[in-house]
């Protein structure tokens, strides 16, 4: 099909996936809503998630989060591209509980410096949020 098109709706047969697991690719994804939604329409009721999701600039090991709260995200992808979606932990969180995907974060590393954030990230995000470089998305203990 055309770039950017979805997936079929079962790509893995009636039932679906058992095992849904990611590293580092959930920041790439430009529309991240349909990509979790298909992500939940490709998966079993009870499918096992697990998703490592970089939170860092993807320029600089050093300093993962330079730059990025530094400049808006429409600013930040003006000079830099949209390589990066700019989705924080907590909107991934909110996205999957939206398409009944049960997964909780742990986080895997933070910086402790990250600056001070431009009013736009200040105003939506805790400073908790702010500070996750690497994320792991697991599911649930039951």
């Amino acid at each position: 099909g055309e770039e950017g098109d979805a997936l079929p709706a079962r790509i893995a047969g009636e039932d679906g996936f058992d095992v849904a697991l990611s590293s580092s690719a959930l920041e790439h994804v430009r529309d991240l809503d349909q990509a979790i939604a298909q992500l939940r329409r490709s998966t079993t009721s009870d499918a096992r998630h697990l998703h490592a999701v970089n939170f860092g600039n993807h320029r600089s090991k050093e300093q993962p989060l330079s730059e990025v709260y530094a400049l808006s995200p429409d600013d930040y992808r003006a000079r830099f591209g949209t390589h990066i979606n700019l989705q924080r932990s907590s909107d991934l969180l909110e996205c999957f509980q939206r398409h009944g995907i049960h997964v909780e974060l742990h986080p895997y590393y933070a910086v402790d410096a990250i600056g001070i954030p431009i009013t736009w990230w200040s105003t939506r995000y805790t400073p908790e949020v702010l500070q996750l470089a690497v994320g792991l998305f697991a599911d649930r203990a039951t």
